[in-house]
């Protein structure tokens, strides 16, 4: 959704294991679409959509020491055409 108090967008992710979590995004920059998500002023979570020419790169990264760490990375490539669902 638009972000109401500032640019952007703002999103909110919510799982059992760290809870509810905001994430903002300055927007498309170029094939990169990033959220982060901030601790007092800090990045402390980052999620980063790349759109490349045969697939979707997305990367998880985490605050360790100060510092952006890789934490995964998942490759999406689209594999063809799925077969008709047959009942």
């Amino acid at each position: 959704m638009p972000n109401k108090q500032g640019t952007g967008l703002r999103a909110a992710i919510s799982d059992r294991y760290s809870g509810m979590r905001w994430f903002e995004s300055p927007g498309w920059a170029g094939n990169t679409l990033t959220w982060t998500r901030w601790d007092h002023g800090v990045a402390a979570e980052q999620f980063s959509y790349e759109l490349r020419a045969d697939a979707l790169q997305i990367r998880w990264s985490v605050a360790r020491d100060g510092n952006m760490k890789p934490g995964d990375t998942l490759l999406c490539r689209r594999a063809g055409v799925a077969p008709p669902i047959t009942r």
